[in-house]
């Protein structure tokens, strides 16, 4: 076990009590700590209690241990002007310290050296934190001496302790730089301790969506090696790797569909849907199409009714039968749930039986589903990997649900967003049905400090997708790059219905229904997208795909809008979508993108160190044509590329000048320097990989460059 050098004066509470001599004594595992660690106080004590469970794993257990005794008072008496007040705040500032040097630092960034004169932990520590802990005598040479994998321990606490107090003294003490340390170093050894049979993929994507990324996979390994997990989960995921999860390749569309409650499944009777019915009705509004289970055969047009959100590789869909013909114990099991409930309900929207079988009725139901999910008085969650799951109050089950199938999959995210309640189905100790609700009962307590970091985590997730979330972010197209970054990630049985669910997750971002047609094709619906949002990230554009058109307006845009690359890289280790990207995005205007760049002259040389990235064999074929001809070429790179090796957009000068117009004026970027009178204008080759030579020539600032 290691040991730091710790404040040896924090030894009084908020409420400036004394501590007991003889309240100093041993410490975790018996050690004998020279520095009191314990607070007299119950309150504290039982605080302190409740945080061990959350805090995460650090060697330097006396650390620890300090950190937590901090926090705990702090918590209790909500004092920043205490010493405990102070030592949170400790916390918070060496982060910021951490970060910013880190993020100045002119140097590769994957790799650390704790001991160059650019991350000189002590001497930044004693710059900053004189003189406002003038009183805490802290030792911050053992900082110099630790292994990244110790670093990332401390910086993990400090960033635990600042995030879990209620008003943090510096809001960057929530910007973790892990990034500085080589995410890989950092989680590559936790990916071998994950209990076998738990979806390596699920658990990338869960932690690349989190607010601070992949260091995440650090704090849900801690959760899972002690977590009890659903059989039907891991009986299905144990040759899954991190790229690809197997389950994703399953057609559900033909699971038989289950049998729950009976005792015989051969002999158990058919309940029939008049789904025709369906396809005569004039109006398809939200509710038409939910059924009234009260009778006893099945009525459309329900007023008040429960909707049901499912995966259908459960056996929950219509399965290889005709559409309409439902097992009856399965319609039974529905009707228990719902009918036993504070709030009992006999009717349900299942889509299943819900929607018309005549595909101009069924287009026009698909356009109302998020409607069908916000008139509900509240939506049911199944999942048997949920069902299976043993409810705990330890935030296991949050867990559960982010690695689940349901959370996996495309038209759950718009059922999530759409609902106004919704309510989860797990069993209890005893084997019982168990409803939670989700916003009250599973998913994390802002502010609260004994929730486990991979609980806040995923929670942070999903919160993304409830009806509020929207609200809270400054702008279209930070919304709309959220909806993206949670639909890359999400599976349908059928490849067309992702983009489908986006344009109905954008009608309901801008309160538009009904804006699009389902059958257009993927580059009308791609172009279509992007016209609402009317902004694009400099990232979307270091894609791999062939363009859909080969000049002209929309020459930079590949068919699927899936496949503008995602513009919160990973190697930035966050995805905040709160706050403004650092490259401003690029304006859209009749399938022209206009903005500031990063620009360099392509030279010969060049092409020794830089490689396609294609897809395709013609489109790598096109930009290595390009890379080899090089004379009126340029390279594009955004303004945070501090990298040495990067991905730039290739692109052809097209020889032409001409006066800005009036939709690019300078006010469309304030901050970057006076706009010229001129602008620049390109036409997209591809992309490339590797390194440039900037001693042969560097990258200059254009504030008007037009790709057309």
């Amino acid at each position: 076990m290691n040991e730091i050098s710790l404040p040896h004066n924090i030894n009084k509470c908020a409420n400036n009590r004394p501590v007991p001599s003889e309240a100093v004594g041993e410490g975790v595992d018996g050690q004998v700590n020279s520095v009191s660690l314990d607070c007299p106080n119950p309150a504290c004590l039982e605080e302190k209690k409740k945080l061990r469970q959350a805090a995460p794993s650090c060697d330097f257990l006396n650390l620890r241990e300090w950190a937590l005794s901090a926090l705990s008072c702090h918590i209790v008496t909500k004092e920043n002007a205490s010493i405990a007040g102070w030592a949170v705040g400790l916390c918070a500032l060496f982060l910021s310290a951490q970060f910013t040097s880190n993020k100045n630092a002119d140097h590769d960034s994957s790799e650390l050296d704790t001991g160059s004169p650019v991350f000189s932990v002590s001497s930044l520590l004693e710059d900053i934190l004189e003189p406002q802990f003038a009183r805490v005598d802290f030792d911050f040479a053992g900082f110099e001496r630790m292994s990244t994998l110790e670093l990332f321990e401390v910086l993990d606490l400090f960033y635990w302790v600042a995030a879990s107090s209620k008003s943090p003294d510096d809001p960057r003490a929530f910007e973790l730089a892990a990034g500085t340390m080589g995410v890989l170093t950092v989680i590559q050894p936790k990916f071998g301790r994950i209990p076998k049979g738990v979806c390596l993929h699920r658990v990338w994507n869960a932690a690349k969506s989190s607010p601070r990324g992949l260091v995440e996979i650090v704090t849900l390994e801690a959760v899972l090696s002690n977590m009890s997990i659903s059989d039907h989960h891991l009986n299905k995921h144990h040759s899954c790797t991190i790229q690809v999860c197997l389950e994703n390749d399953e057609h559900t569309t033909n699971i038989p569909q289950l049998h729950m409650l009976c005792a015989d499944a051969g002999s158990c009777p058919q309940m029939e849907f008049d789904v025709d019915r369906l396809n005569k009705l004039e109006k398809l509004d939200a509710g038409a199409t939910a059924w009234d289970l009260s009778g006893k055969d099945p009525a459309v047009g329900a007023e008040i009714y429960v909707a049901l959100s499912h995966v259908w590789s459960d056996g929950t869909g219509v399965g290889p039968k005709r559409t309409g013909s439902v097992n009856r114990c399965l319609v039974q099991f529905w009707k228990d749930i719902i009918g036993s409930t504070k709030d009992p309900c006999s009717a349900i929207w299942w889509d299943t039986v819900s929607l018309p079988t005549e595909r101009e009725k069924r287009n026009k139901a698909l356009s109302q589903m998020r409607a069908n999910y916000n008139r509900a008085e509240w939506t049911l969650v199944h999942n048997r990997e949920l069902a299976d799951f043993t409810w705990q109050d330890d935030g296991s089950p949050c867990v559960a649900l982010a690695l689940s199938a349901w959370f996996s999959r495309g038209w759950t995210a718009l059922e999530l967003l759409a609902s106004k309640s919704v309510r989860v189905l797990f069993k209890d100790s005893a084997g019982n049905r168990l409803l939670k609700d989700l916003d009250s009962e599973i998913l994390a307590r802002v502010g609260d400090g004994s929730t486990h970091p991979a609980h806040r985590a995923v929670s942070a997730v999903i919160r993304r997708l409830r009806p509020r979330a929207l609200e809270t972010l400054p702008n279209v197209y930070a919304s709309f790059e959220q909806l993206m970054s949670c639909m890359r990630s999400r599976y349908t049985c059928w490849a067309r219905d992702r983009i489908i669910i986006l344009g109905l997750l954008a009608g309901e971002m801008r309160g538009e229904a009904n804006w699009f047609d389902p059958s257009w094709p993927m580059p009308t619906f791609t172009m279509k997208l992007l016209d609402k949002v009317k902004q694009v990230g400099h990232r979307g554009l270091m894609h791999n795909q062939t363009p859909m058109s080969e000049e002209g307006p929309w020459s930079w845009c590949p068919p699927s809008i899936f496949h503008l690359e995602d513009n919160f890289d990973q190697r930035d280790h966050q995805h905040d979508f709160s706050q403004a990207q650092r490259t401003p995005p690029l304006h859209l205007l009749n399938g022209e993108l206009w903005g500031p760049w990063e620009v360099r002259r392509l030279w010969a040389t060049d092409q020794t160190t830089l490689v396609p990235y294609a897809a395709h064999d013609y489109q790598f074929f096109r930009v290595q044509s390009a890379l080899q001809s090089a004379r009126g070429h340029f390279l594009l790179s955004t303004f945070d590329s501090k990298r040495s090796y990067e991905r730039y957009v290739l692109v052809r000068w097209l020889d032409e000048s001409s006066e800005l117009s009036q939709q690019f004026s300078p006010d469309s970027y304030p901050k970057l320097a006076p706009l010229p009178k001129m602008l620049w204008k390109f036409r997209f080759v591809g992309t490339v990989v590797g390194s440039v030579n900037t001693a042969i020539d560097s990258f200059t600032l254009l504030a008007a460059v037009v790709l057309c």
